[in-house]
Parts: C-alpha cells; structure tokens; sequence
C-alpha cells in the first residue's frame, strides 16, 4: 500500500453485547494491521430526552465513500454481530482499514438502519470529512456517533490552505478552495449523525476580501471559500462558524454543554511558482517555507515562463508554443 493502511475508527457511546465482541477482539482485520486504540469517548450529556443515536438499535453501519488521490470506499459493520469491533473503555471503537496514497482526501460517510447498509435505510443526510495522509505515518480518521459537540473546526479539502499554529488558516496565494465544517466532540472526533443540520460559514469582519459559496443540499458542510488579490501578511479575516438542526431527529446542539458556535482567522501567506524545465516540472512555495506544498507534472513540458491572475489560476507557457492553465 503506498501510503499504508489508514484507519477508519468509528466510536459509539454504547458497549457490545458481550458475546458478541470480547474486548480486544477484531476478528475481520489483519493481524498487525494496527492497533485498537481505546480512546475514551463520553456518554453524551444529555438536556431533555436521550438522542436515539447514543443508543445501538438505530445505527447499524457506516459507509465511508472516499475522493482524492486514492479512491476508495468501504462500509464499517456497526451492529452487535459485527467482528470489526472491539469493547472500549466507555463504549465501542469499530475500525476499518483503507490503502491510501499520500495526499488530501475527503470523504462522503452515511450511516445505515441496516447492517448491508442498503440506501433504503440512510438515516439522514451524508456528512463530509476531510483528512491528509502523510506517508511513513500512523494516519486514523476518528469519527463518533451520538456525542456532544465541544468544537467546530473548518478543514481545508485542499493543499493550497494549512491550519496555523495560532488556530486559524494559512490561505496560500489567490484561489478558490474547498474546507469541511465539522462538529468535534471533546476528543476531537467528528460527530457523524443522522439528523439534517444547517452549516454555516461567513465572513464578519476583517481587512481582506474573502467571498464562501454555500454547499449543495447533497454535500451540506463543504463550502467553497475564494480570495482574489494579492497576499498580505499583516491583514486577516474572521470567518463565523454554526450548525443549526435542520430537520427531525435528535439535535446534537441542544445537547447540555453543546458547542455550535465559533469563528477562525483566515490570513493570505504569498505563492511562488519555480519552473524546472529539465525535469518538466512546476513546483509552488507558499511564504517563506522550503518545502513545496506541492509539484506540477501533468502537461508540463519545458516550462519557461509563469505568471498567476488575480484569481489565482497560474499559467504556463511551454516550448515551443503552448499555454496551460491550472485553476
């Protein structure tokens, strides 16, 4: 596998019947694959009745439908006979493993009321997750089902934005990019559930121009945010964050202790593009760093010249005679 096996862990507020999975056991995966890691995940604190999610009869499996680099997929069994699962400390982890190549993922993940996971029995909408592999690493996405969101965070689907050390975003050049509104639970799992929500990303304030386009109804928390001008590393914008219950079904911010609200600072760090012409190749640096965030091969033959528009595209022309354009 040329990125190595990533892990898909799934953690339910609830334990196995015993018989079903002792603890320790996962019985389909390969030996030495990974390990179980059993990461506490709270019960989810409740205001007025329990959501049907913190309990095992509705949620029977998890499909997770991955774009990117690798395209994969695969369905998780949630159910009491599943052997993909193993008893935690405060309920149940079940986990799956992908072959993945290095890069930026994201990834379209129902749950089902049935453990074939036929689409008659989606329950709710499908939610999107973004993730990064990194090659020679332990690479896991940790989801969660019926716990209380303690965060929201706005990953970026793309290589061209980096979450900062300050907790904001580093937006490289001009461009328009895609990130994913998540819910993270106090463990930093995000909160896969049923229920149709409202997500919500807008600017409020700040001194660079940033436009965000909603979501389709079919991908509800992926947003494309755009910027058209040139970097400024003094000048920032605030983007305001919220997810609000769109539909039936147990509403996760109405949980005691919810938090469905937050905001994020986007800055602009400048792209630099440095053609090789001997190797085909256009390689982009974003700020000061000396490790490109990414090369471009595709198409590229003798590169000589590059320029970037004021939306960020960059063109480049080849010899003898030929432009190509990268959105």
């Amino acid at each position: 596998m040329p990125g190595g096996a990533t892990v898909i862990k799934v953690h339910l507020p609830w334990a196995l019947p015993a018989a079903a999975a002792p603890p320790g056991r996962v019985g389909a995966l390969p030996p030495g694959a990974f390990n179980v890691v059993a990461t506490p995940t709270p019960l989810p604190t409740l205001g007025i009745a329990a959501s049907p999610l913190a309990t095992p009869g509705p949620v029977q499996a998890l499909g997770f439908n991955v774009s990117g680099p690798t395209p994969a997929n695969t369905t998780i069994n949630l159910s009491a006979s599943s052997t993909s699962c193993a008893s935690a400390a405060t309920g149940t982890i079940c986990q799956a493993a992908l072959g993945l190549g290095p890069g930026t993922y994201t990834a379209s993940v129902t749950l089902y009321g049935n453990a074939n996971a036929s689409p008659l029995s989606a329950i709710g909408s499908a939610q999107t997750v973004a993730f990064t592999v990194v090659p020679g690493a332990s690479n896991a996405v940790n989801l969660a089902v019926g716990t209380t969101p303690a965060d929201l965070t706005l990953v970026p689907a793309t290589t061209m934005a980096v979450p900062n050390s300050a907790g904001g975003v580093d937006f490289y050049g001009a461009g328009k990019h895609q990130f994913v509104l998540e819910m993270l639970d106090a463990n930093q799992n995000a909160i896969i559930g049923g229920t149709p929500m409202n997500y919500n990303v807008v600017s409020s304030g700040g001194q660079l121009a940033f436009t965000v386009t909603p979501p389709l109804p079919s991908q509800p928390n992926l947003f494309t945010i755009a910027y058209a001008g040139v970097a400024n590393t003094t000048a920032t914008v605030s983007m305001h964050l919220a997810v609000t219950q769109a539909g039936p079904g147990p509403n996760p911010c109405a949980q005691m202790g919810a938090v469905c609200t937050d905001s994020v600072t986007f800055d602009v760090k400048q792209l630099l593009a440095v053609a090789n012409s001997s190797a085909n190749m256009v390689t982009l640096y974003a700020g000061t760093q000396n490790t490109p965030v990414m090369s471009i091969t595709n198409g590229i033959v003798n590169p000589q010249g590059l320029v970037f528009d004021a939306n960020g595209d960059l063109f480049i022309a080849s010899e003898p005679s030929s432009v190509v354009e990268y959105a």
